[in-house]
């Protein structure tokens, strides 16, 4: 990232400042700084964070924390840190200059200016005058309106039951005992075989907290033997974004098309509002509603109009990353045995283990009611599941200078219980899944 590096140079002036250390010990605070002035900084960084939970007043650990956060590319947990300290330290102008980098790393020029004008306005010696001149000027020089960003992912799964067959090929109806015949009447292993890319535009309006934003996903898999239920997918979203201090807001149309063993199986058109708030460093809120039209070319019965609501609590606590979540989900189909209301709930958790290795946890409760009985069911259909995933991921590479550019292998087992009142949705299913994901 050359305007990084731009930076780096131009405030070489400050980086030398250093405070004292009192305490030289394992998992001490001059341990932590020790960690950054080598250049370790994702360690630095998860240290002093944990440290900050005990002392979150002592300002030479916020110092280090801020500069571990910004050289590990935490940008914006570096400006929430840095302007922690400023609360205490109002006209503390190094931090200022530390939050001109920071917001000038996230493509926020305005605010970068700002602080280096309070600076300036302070009248501060005259060569770090001409350093943040000299920064103002590259700031002018390198403005940005496109960003772009993405992801290549490919893998392997193994699937033990790829219809997701119930248990029993017996099916109790409201006819009788029904035994069930064909592919799906009983568990099936196949190998899996996809790849996906993700791709992430911004246009940035300058001078005005707006952008335009477009996300677009695309996905593409293929199973070894049961070539009926080979895939693809495709999502587009596009819309207008609006960033204030720490709320984010989006509003944006949106498209999906899913394909199965090379025919048009669904295609909808809808909208999804946004809004995410950061409460602290550690702590953010993301909220969404998404309402979407859905067309089954061959199924037309099933055609329905889709309204879900959710919501995620995400905290770092104890060097672990939590993400709690909500979501409610309300389809009105045109036949309404399909039709439903579903209520989901998800716990995940993320850390670094070793070495590089990051391990995380997954659990979601997804419980389903449906508005009318089917064709072969006197009561209406009711099913609960649970979903548990564990896994491991490692980064095999990453570019020097840009946190946001790496290659990762990761690792993941699913298990899947599905529970429901009539005996043909009742399964269980396992996934082990290998991949390998190219950021950039």
């Amino acid at each position: 990232m050359k305007k990084l590096c731009f930076v780096t140079v131009v405030f070489l002036f400050w980086q030398a400042m250093a405070f004292g250390q009192d305490d030289s010990g394992p998992g001490s605070v001059a341990q932590g700084i020790a960690l950054f002035k080598t250049g370790q900084f994702d360690q630095a960084y998860q240290m002093l964070f944990e440290l900050s939970d005990r002392e979150p007043n002592n300002p030479e650990l916020n110092f280090y924390l801020g500069r571990a956060a910004f050289e590990s590319g935490n940008f914006e947990m570096a400006i929430m840190v840095f302007e922690r300290i400023l609360i205490f330290a109002p006209g503390h102008d190094r931090i200022k200059l530390e939050l001109a980098r920071a917001f000038y790393a996230i493509g926020d020029n305005n605010t970068a200016r700002q602080y280096c004008r309070e600076v300036l306005a302070a009248d501060p010696p005259e060569t770090v005058k001409e350093n943040i001149k000299a920064f103002m000027a590259g700031v002018d020089k390198s403005e940005q309106t496109h960003f772009f960003h993405g992801s290549v992912t490919t893998g392997i799964d193994w699937n033990n039951n790829v219809w997701s067959s119930p248990s029993s090929q017996i099916i109790d109806t409201s006819i009788g005992d029904v035994t069930l015949t064909g592919p799906s009447a009983k568990e099936t292993e196949d190998w899996f075989f996809y790849t996906g890319l993700n791709l992430d535009h911004t246009y940035r309006f300058l001078r005005t907290p707006w952008a335009w934003k477009t996300d677009g996903s695309f996905f593409i898999g293929w199973y070894d033997k049961t070539h009926a239920l080979d895939i693809r997918y495709g999502e587009i979203l596009t819309g207008l974004q609006h960033i204030s201090g720490r709320r984010k807001l989006g509003l944006k149309l949106l498209t999906r098309q899913i394909g199965l063993d090379n025919e048009r199986y669904m295609d909808s058109i809808g909208g999804r509002a946004t809004m995410d708030y950061v409460f602290s460093p550690s702590t953010m809120v993301r909220t969404g509603a998404t309402v979407e039209q859905k067309n089954y070319p061959d199924l037309p019965a099933m055609d329905s109009n889709t309204l879900s609501l959710d919501a995620n609590l995400i905290v770092l606590k104890f060097n672990t990353w939590f993400d709690m979540g909500v979501g409610l989900e309300r389809e009105d189909a045109k036949d309404d045995e399909y039709g439903f209301k579903r209520l989901c709930f998800n716990l995940s958790a993320s850390r670094f283990l070793f070495h590089k290795v990051n391990g995380f946890f997954n659990y979601e409760f997804r419980m389903t009611n449906y508005d009318e009985p089917g064709y072969l069911f006197a009561d209406r259909r009711k099913d609960t599941q649970h979903t548990l995933s564990l896994g491991l991921s490692r980064k095999l590479w990453q570019r020097s200078g840009r946190p946001d550019q790496y290659c990762e292998l990761r690792l993941k087992y699913q298990r899947i219980w599905a529970f429901s009142n009539q005996d043909l949705y009742e399964y269980t299913q396992d996934l082990v899944q290998t991949s390998l994901v190219y950021n950039f």
